[in-house]
């Protein structure tokens, strides 16, 4: 085992201050840092397609819901239609205790509350 070259012991000995950072070293330390680069280049990539597979349902959600109101609804005012009949449905036809059904209710009227102003704010337009 050759010691210059391994470098997941060069990390070792740089990480715990046992090996100064050298001209040598510099270029172990560049690497890293392109592989950290890399590293979150993919993630981003990663996150992109995710928010784009779960964005193309409410996309298509968000024109449904236009075509039914007469009027253009975005993303986050399907968010809050769809929160409301969730909040609707959990509140009607589930069978759980007083006190989450009551959680359910303050949340269905909370929710209530928002689509009221959301449709104030689509009326008024």
């Amino acid at each position: 085992m050759d010691f210059n070259t391994d470098s997941s012991i060069i990390e070792l000995f740089v990480h715990n201050g046992l090996l100064p950072l050298s001209p040598e070293n510099k270029n172990h330390e560049d690497m890293k840092t392109v592989m950290t680069l890399n590293r979150v280049s993919t993630m981003n990539r990663v996150i992109n397609h995710v928010h784009a597979l779960v964005a193309q349902p409410l996309l298509l959600l968000s024109d449904y819901y236009s075509k039914v109101a007469g009027c253009r609804i975005n993303i986050r005012q399907t968010g809050v239609l769809l929160n409301t009949q969730l909040a609707f449905f959990l509140t009607v036809f589930s069978d759980c205790g007083l006190l989450l059904r009551i959680a359910c209710m303050l949340w269905l009227v909370v929710s209530l509350l928002r689509c009221k102003s959301l449709l104030e704010m689509l009326t008024t337009r």
